[in-house]
């Protein structure tokens, strides 16, 4: 099976992609990331069995108006979480082959309350 992974928005590397990566090289599916850096892109789904797109800002939602699979991320849905089958994977680097660090919970959220950015709901993490 082919799948499609679609970062839409992120700059830095997208841990929930990166799970979902992980879940399907172990089912022995290909997977193939797309980035789509805030742009509009045009992308041949009919490449793909199965796709993910992760949106991290709510004005790029525009972006994935026509994406036919499954699409989350703080720009969809800031309560939206992955199955614990995948949440508890860990997340396939290779991915993102220039990263040269282990990024963790430690790009979940941000203190900066920017005007454009999805505000938290819960500040007790």
């Amino acid at each position: 099976m082919k799948i499609l992974l679609y970062d839409v928005d992120s700059v830095l590397p997208n841990i929930a992609l990166m799970k979902i990566s992980t879940f399907h090289k172990n089912m022995g599916n290909d997977v193939e990331l797309i980035r789509g850096e805030s742009k509009s892109i045009n992308i041949d789904y009919k490449k793909y069995d199965k796709g993910y797109a992760s949106i991290i800002f709510t004005k790029n939602k525009k972006l994935i108006e026509s994406f036919p699979w499954k699409s989350g991320g703080t720009g969809i849905d800031i309560d939206k979480k992955l199955p614990n089958n995948i949440e508890h994977l860990m997340p396939d680097y290779s991915l993102y082959p220039d990263n040269e660090y282990s990024i963790g919970f430690t790009t979940r959220g941000c203190v900066r309350d920017c005007s454009f950015a999805l505000s938290q709901r819960k500040k007790d993490y």
